[in-house]
C-alpha cells in the first residue's frame, strides 16, 4: 500500500515521514529535494535555480523520473509512506503557469497511489 502525504511547504510532511521512518515504516523522501541537491552539485546554487525557473517542465520531469526510480525498488509487501507523490508536479507546473503536455499528464494518470493525505 502506497500512502502519499502532500500539502503546502512547511506543513509538516517531512517531519511526519521522518517519524514514520524512525518507527520502521518504509518511506520515500521528497524527490524534489534530492533532485535539487543533485542539481546544485552539477550546476551550482544560482545556476540550478535559474534552470529550474527557466524550464519548470524539465525540472518536474526530472523529479518524476527520480520519484518513479525510488518507488521501483520498494518492497511491495510493505506499507509505504511517501513525502509527496508524482501528481505534485502538475500542481507546481500550474503554479508557474507552465503548460503540461499530454505525455506528462499520461505518465501521471498511469501512476497510482492507494491513499493520498493532505497535511
Amino acid at each position: 500500500m502506497k500512502i502519499v502525504l502532500t500539502g503546502a511547504p512547511g506543513s509538516g510532511k517531512t517531519s511526519l515521514i521522518e517519524a514514520l521512518a524512525d518507527r520502521g515504516e518504509q518511506i520515500v523522501p521528497e524527490s524534489a529535494i534530492e533532485v535539487i541537491t543533485a542539481l546544485v552539485e552539477e550546476m551550482g546554487l544560482q545556476e540550478q535555480d535559474d534552470w529550474r525557473r527557466g524550464d519548470p517542465l524539465a525540472f518536474q520531469e526530472r523529479i518524476y523520473r527520480h520519484q518513479t526510480e525510488l518507488e521501483a525498488v520498494l518492497d511491495p509487501k510493505r506499507r509505504t509512506f511517501l513525502d509527496r507523490g508524482t501528481l505534485d508536479g502538475l500542481a507546481y507546473l500550474k503554479m508557474f503557469d507552465t503548460f503540461a503536455p499530454e505525455h506528462f499528464k499520461a505518465q501521471l494518470k498511469a501512476h497510482h497511489y492507494d491513499v493520498v493525505v493532505l497535511v
